[in-house]
This record gives structure tokens, C-alpha cells and sequence, in this order.
């Protein structure tokens, strides 16, 4: 359904599998000291998808002011705490590494998409 999707409208490519330098695998890799979770293909994609959801605050400590917008997911995950961007930049990092699509998005307007 997905795949119609995105040959019917070409830009939804670009949005579910966009990559951002704030979430880059290898970095991230690096940078945390476990190993990440694993999918378990054998039960619902939901499941492994909140299991990962419960890790993520594992990583990563809330902490208002902690990091910058702009700010890279590797620093944060190195100081061991972030803001909410932070965690969902975590949790679609992984998300992807599973070939689950995934975008942060924030404030986020496609003017092809809009009437004039």
C-alpha cells in the first residue's frame, strides 16, 4: 500500500525515507554503549515498534535545555540526556534501521500539497 503510495505521489518518498544529518545510523552507533533492539519478526510490527518506544527513555534522560535544536542526535545520546526531539530522532533512527519509514517532522508544510 505503501509502495502505491509513493508511485502515485512521488514526494511522499522523499518524506518517509528522508535522511537528516540529526539522525545518522553509524554515528549513532557509535555513540551508544548497547546494542539496539532487534524486531522480532515473528510478532506484530506494533509490538517490536513499542518495545522500542520503552528503550528509547534508557538511552536518553529528559532534560529541558539540554540540547539544541539544531543539535545532532550522536551529542545527545553521548551526554546521556536530550528533549523530545531528541528521543524521536532516537526512536526513528532505529525505526529506519528496521526498514520502517519514518520522519520527524515539526511544523512541516509541503506548499506542492496546498491550493494557492
Amino acid at each position: 500500500m505503501l509502495r502505491e503510495a509513493i508511485r502515485k505521489d512521488p514526494p511522499l518518498n522523499d518524506f518517509v525515507l528522508h535522511r537528516s544529518l540529526l539522525t545518522l545510523p553509524h554515528e549513532l552507533a557509535e555513540a551508544i554503549e548497547c546494542a539496539f533492539p532487534r524486531p522480532d519478526r515473528e510478532r506484530p510490527t506494533l509490538d517490536s515498534l513499542l518495545e522500542l518506544l520503552a528503550w528509547v527513555p534508557t538511552v536518553l534522560t529528559y532534560r529541558s535545555g539540554s540540547t539544541e535544536v539544531h543539535g545532532s542526535l550522536a551529542a545527545a545520546v553521548h551526554q546521556g540526556s536530550g528533549v523530545c526531539q531528541d528521543f524521536a530522532h532516537l526512536f526513528i533512527t532505529v525505526a529506519r534501521s528496521w526498514g520502517i519509514p519514518a520522519r520527524y517532522v515539526m511544523g512541516y508544510l509541503d506548499p506542492a500539497s496546498v491550493p494557492r
